[in-house]
């Protein structure tokens, strides 16, 4: 029979889960948009895939093409040009942003009940309620969109693992998987190739038969096709080389000032805080396994998530920040040992220590809530003035945004894309469209697309943004060809 005071504290824990939910759906729908380095590139992208073959926008026609090939990124255009048949552009991303951003607690959630189901009058689970901190992070804010999604369907297929490996492995639970799976590739390569290193680990650290953990293997051979077919299609250079000790030392500095999660705020004080918390909870946590103080119930494989926390921190510090063409590896790889770390945390079972746990949690949430909205309300205002200068443009032009517009200075970088939001609807191609470039985005230049001048350049003065009018000589054809086109 449960407690009244779990009874209590459980009814406290859901009422917190749905306050930080309603406060995530403000900030991504009061504002008009939600700010970002690249996601207006990639809203601006869906949009083009739905009006191909539209012969109200001959110029966006003649210029791009869909690429048809199965690579990673797939995910979000999909699910955006699917939404936009019913929606408008802007509503359809912050669905889809809805779905990333209130997807990760969810995920953290779900692990947590998962990992709980064989223990008996289960603590409260106060730590993950941090999910809802990890779920502003900074890839995000940098518009790694489909990475987001691919990092909430990492902890679902954790979550699915847990429970599925209880009831053991049927046919179907298989299929579950490997279709869980195929959804991470399409969201980001890290996302699938972490997921699936996850599973070997977790399903190696549970006992079990050799013929049971090589009949799971097999099931999961699809995927290590889809990963060979990647490997071969999408080639990349990788450096195995371990790295020395001053990379070390700076990616333990990343990670203890937080970096992965600060927005484009410059405040690390609260992310540093937040470290320190995890520190004290992984140091109480550790204290209590060696001594024993804490009542282990029969059931409790919890501990087994520290091993997937070590080799996925592991992973983190050897990893390179770019391989091929991807690049902010860091950033990225430092979030995913953080959510099974929260779930494998433990609630003090003194009660003054739990009052602090959960104020100490409740603060750090708010403050980031807080950081994050009034950041947004500043870059929100850059946005509002470059989509009014790009309703002055004429219909059927060519529109880029300066090449030392990232260079002016740090705030440029949420604004960087921001002209995408304002010709979304009109035929205007943006030729600072990098994605139409990049091999693992699905639009792609044609192969001979037609310049018409003027080209209309967006470029920030010292207060303001001005649009101005280039001519051939200003902006050259072969500079487009060789650069903006085949990327030479």
């Amino acid at each position: 029979m449960i407690k009244t005071k779990d009874n209590l504290e459980w009814i406290i824990y859901w009422g917190l889960v749905i306050l930080f939910s309603l406060i995530l759906i403000y900030l991504i729908w009061a504002p008009a948009y939600f700010p970002s380095q690249d996601g207006p590139s990639h809203l601006y992208n869906a949009w083009i895939m739905t009006e191909l073959g539209n012969p109200d926008y001959p110029l966006i026609n003649s210029s791009y093409c869909i690429r048809r090939e199965l690579f990673p990124n797939w995910m979000g255009y999909a699910v955006m040009f699917s939404l936009m048949h019913i929606f408008s552009p802007i509503t359809t991303e912050k669905l889809w942003l809805t779905l990333i951003i209130l997807g990760l607690p969810a995920g953290v959630i779900y692990l947590s009940r998962a990992v709980a189901a064989g223990i008996k009058n289960p603590s409260v689970p106060w730590w993950t309620l941090l999910g809802f901190f990890f779920a502003l992070n900074h890839p995000l804010y940098r518009g790694f969109q489909n990475h987001g999604m691919g990092l909430v369907i990492f902890v679902f297929i954790l979550a699915y693992f847990w429970k599925s490996n209880i009831r053991g492995w049927s046919v179907f639970r298989i299929l579950i998987l490997n279709l869980l799976l195929t959804s991470a590739y399409l969201c980001h390569i890290v996302s699938f190739i972490l997921s699936l290193t996850a599973l070997v680990i977790l399903r190696l650290s549970f006992r079990g038969s050799i013929k049971d953990t090589l009949r799971f293997l097999a099931g999961l051979l699809p995927m290590g096709m889809l990963l060979i077919y990647y490997t071969c299609s999408f080639p990349s250079r990788y450096r195995l080389e371990l790295p020395g000790w001053i990379y070390l030392k700076k990616e333990a500095l990343y990670l203890v000032q937080g970096k992965m999660l600060s927005g484009f705020n410059y405040h690390e004080n609260w992310y540093i805080a937040l470290m320190v918390l995890l520190g004290i909870g992984i140091i109480s946590r550790s204290w209590s396994i060696l001594k024993n103080t804490t009542p282990s119930n029969r059931g409790d494989k919890s501990n087994r998530l520290i091993i997937l926390v070590v080799v996925l921190f592991g992973i983190f510090f050897i990893s390179p920040d770019a391989i091929g063409g991807g690049k902010y590896l860091n950033m990225r790889l430092a979030l995913y040992p953080l959510l099974p770390l929260i779930v494998w945390l433990k609630t003090p079972r003194n009660m003054l220590l739990r009052i602090l746990l959960i104020c100490a949690i409740f603060i750090l949430n708010l403050s980031h809530f807080e950081e994050n909205r009034s950041a947004r309300k500043q870059i929100n205002r850059h946005y509002n003035r470059i989509i009014h200068l790009a309703d002055k443009l004429p219909d059927h032009c060519f529109v880029t945004t300066s090449r030392d517009f990232s260079k002016s200075n740090q705030d440029s970088r949420p604004i960087l894309h921001a002209i995408s939001y304002g010709i979304i609807g009109r035929d205007i191609v943006n030729l600072s469209n990098y994605e139409a470039r990049l091999s693992y985005f699905p639009i792609r230049w044609k192969r001979e697309p037609r310049l018409k001048w003027p080209i209309y350049s967006l470029t920030r003065s010292t207060n303001d943004y001005i649009i101005s009018p280039l001519d051939e000589t200003e902006f050259t054809a072969e500079f487009f060809y060789s650069k903006i086109v085949t990327n030479k």
